[in-house]
């Protein structure tokens, strides 16, 4: 058994939330491991062979689509043909963000993880390939449409979730071909709560968060947290902080052009919605 279709990333975009809301749809099959990084060249798990990847949707019911994701495939070159090799011509699904907000929220979750202590410029500086490159979008969806063609690959924008949940996970269904009018409990759940710029008392809370998220009582915790007034203030303290975060003009430069491309490829003009138009 092999997946019918897979999430690619972007990372830092919102495909854990997806994940979640993918693994309650009844017609869906998704593996309890979210990224088998199977087709990735770096630190993937292709040489572990062919059985391997099958394994982990051994327990799919018959009728069933199967799906799987892993980020890491939307920034690999030869992810797609291997892809293609193995699986044929499968329906993918990106999601992307403004690429300034997904390298800081890339740069927040190294925080929390403690994998750096530096600021976000520095961090920017020693690491261009995982902050720059991976938001270049455009170049990185050449090889995918090539190999799948446009009408294979659902494009969605993270951006979206926040504005309407339900109608973002409502045309992920559709594309797949599954019941679109299913609600899962996990689609309200549209705000992963970061990392830096909390202050005390909102690191506090998303530390006791994180600890019970590992215990058995991970669900019941998620759907008090969904509906608590706590949940309220950790949104409204982020996103009023969000105005703080200055990102260079340098920065800009590097995505215009690329976004540009993009813009004319999804008809919608994300230079203004992201805010990179040339000042």
């Amino acid at each position: 058994m092999l997946p019918d279709f897979l999430c690619i990333g972007a990372q830092r975009c919102g495909t854990t939330w997806l994940f979640e809301n993918l693994r309650e749809h009844p017609e869906i099959f998704m593996p309890q491991r979210k990224e088998l990084n199977f087709f990735s060249e770096i630190d993937g798990n292709y040489t572990k062979g062919l059985e391997w990847y099958k394994n982990h949707f051994n327990n799919a019911p018959k009728e069933t689509l199967k799906g799987e994701i892993t980020p890491e495939y939307f920034v690999d070159s030869n992810a797609p043909e291997k892809i293609s090799t193995t699986l044929g011509i499968i329906k993918i699904i990106v999601i992307l963000r403004n690429p300034l907000e997904r390298a800081y929220s890339s740069y927040g979750k190294g925080l929390r993880e403690g994998n750096w202590n530096i600021s976000f410029d520095e961090f920017v500086k020693t690491n261009m390939d995982y902050c720059i490159d991976r938001g270049k979008y455009y170049q990185q969806l050449q090889p995918y449409i090539a190999t799948f063609g446009k009408k294979n690959l659902l494009i969605k924008i993270y951006e979206d979730i926040q504005t309407d949940p339900f109608k973002f996970i409502k045309d992920i269904y559709s594309f797949l071909g599954v019941s679109p009018d299913f609600i899962s409990s996990q689609t309200d759940n549209k705000f992963n709560i970061g990392v830096s710029n909390k202050g005390p008392v909102l690191s506090f809370i998303t530390l006791i968060r994180d600890l019970i998220y590992k215990t058995p009582l991970k669900n019941s915790i998620k759907f008090l947290q969904r509906n608590s007034l706590i949940n309220k203030f950790m949104r409204e303290s982020l996103s009023s902080k969000k105005g703080i975060i200055q990102f260079s003009g340098w920065m800009k430069n590097e995505y215009y052009d690329d976004v540009k491309s993009l813009s004319v490829l999804l008809k919608r003009d994300m230079l203004l919605e992201w805010k990179l138009e040339n000042e």
